[in-house]
């Protein structure tokens, strides 16, 4: 289809800005693709709003009571094994727990005393034992001057902050991936018991609901919350379990540099087989795969909290590329060095035609020193045209010689 000529009087102007029109879009998409990254990673970790409303949402039928908790899972120390929690009482259920008897779940409406014990045997134990944390209800009636600042009434007024211990890696756990072998797919859980006691009458508070979650950089955050019931006990059992996983963007990031290492270290397997076929291949090539060499180790080290040497993903993604690598460089080198040291020259000797018929012997490119008489005649209608005879009276003609079989590099004798 023949354009318009106002078209075609416009195509070089066009063409012209064809460079700056791509690189504007190439920008725009990646802006909108790391927006889509920056929301999703957001929204999966810090969006979430958690207060009393979201427990008092599922209760239609008023039938939670007791405390109302929240687990802030702020640091985690694989090594030392343990996982700092911030707790907050945000609220309480239920006529018997809440200031005015409201049956609903109320923001920062717990009424009671309370002291909370954390893995703790509730029959014997708990009075012996100092408790997590404690709540005075008087933070509440009589709250400081700071609870009165715009944008604070909803903060909790209790909290408090321990240190659990991981969930050990050992054969009999259902899990196993507690450990940063399984980098970067590593999942560390801690199980904590909960008991709340009513300091006023050593009675035992109901848990209406634990929330958790997480606000550690490269990790997200879960929590289960467990009311369980045994037989022949009226009080319930409270347990919470939480666990810590490396975010999404973490676990892509590590992929794509284990793909990249892959494909760094196939294009050095191509390039060494190239040059053991006695193929051509440029000297910046060669450079380059010593530069992938040295680079591997910092690409390594680039990833996201990497744990140390050792975890599984070393061994296909950095052992084995680290090895075949320098295998390869090995090998690469030498017969690059020896492949460029037999090819021949780019400039043909000339032999001198305008004399009568004469006879050079030049040296034969063999394994031993074997010399060879090369014949021009112009009279022979010579127009490029060599022939060259060995010491067994062998012919090799014209195409040998330029084909480097025979070499002209210096006259030993002329005639």
């Amino acid at each position: 289809m023949k354009l318009p000529a106002s078209v075609q009087k416009a195509m070089p102007r066009i063409m012209g800005y064809g460079p700056w029109i791509s690189m504007i879009l190439a920008v725009m998409v990646l802006a909108i693709i790391s927006a889509k990254i920056t929301t999703a990673y957001v929204a999966a970790n810090f969006s979430s709003k958690v207060n009393i409303d979201v427990l008092w949402a599922g209760d239609t039928d008023n039938s939670l009571k007791g405390v109302a908790l929240l687990a802030n899972i702020y640091a985690i120390d694989t090594t030392a094994q343990t996982m700092s929690i911030h707790w907050s009482i945000i609220g309480a259920c239920g006529a018997s727990y809440t200031f005015g008897g409201n049956d609903s779940c109320v923001q920062n409406g717990l009424s009671v005393p309370l002291s909370l014990y954390l893995n703790t045997v509730p029959t014997s134990s708990w009075n012996t034992t100092t408790p997590a944390g404690q709540y005075d209800p008087t933070s509440i009636t009589n709250p400081p001057p700071t609870s009165y600042i715009p944008g604070r009434t909803s903060l909790p007024t209790s909290e408090f902050d321990t240190d659990l211990p991981l969930d050990p890696f050992l054969p009999y756990i259902q899990d196993k991936k507690s450990s940063t072998l399984y980098y970067p797919f590593d999942l560390f859980n801690t199980y904590v018991s909960l008991l709340a006691i009513n300091t006023n009458d050593n009675s035992t508070i109901p848990i209406a609901n634990a929330r958790g979650y997480g606000t550690v950089v490269n990790w997200v955050g879960r929590a289960n919350f467990l009311a369980i019931s045994l037989p022949g006990q009226e009080d319930l059992l409270y347990s919470l379990t939480l666990s810590l996983d490396r975010q999404l963007p973490v676990k892509a990031f590590v992929v794509i540099i284990l793909i990249t290492n892959w494909m760094m270290s196939l294009t050095v397997l191509w390039m060494t087989i190239i040059v053991l076929f006695r193929q051509k291949i440029d000297s910046g090539l060669l450079l380059g795969s010593t530069t992938i060499l040295f680079a591997l180790p910092q690409i390594r080290a680039s990833m996201p909290d990497a744990p140390p040497f050792g975890a599984f993903i070393d061994i296909g993604g950095y052992f084995m590329n680290v090895c075949l690598v320098s295998v390869c460089v090995r090998h690469m080198i030498p017969n690059f060095v020896i492949e460029a040291n037999c090819l021949p020259d780019i400039a043909a000797p000339r032999l001198d035609i305008s004399t009568p018929p004469h006879s050079t012997t030049l040296p034969l490119q063999t394994p031993s020193p074997t010399y060879v008489t090369v014949s021009a005649a112009k009279e022979n209608g010579f127009t490029g045209g060599v022939s060259a005879v060995t010491d067994n009276n062998e012919v090799i003609s014209h195409p040998a010689f330029n084909n480097g079989l025979v070499r002209a590099k210096e006259i030993l004798s002329s005639t």
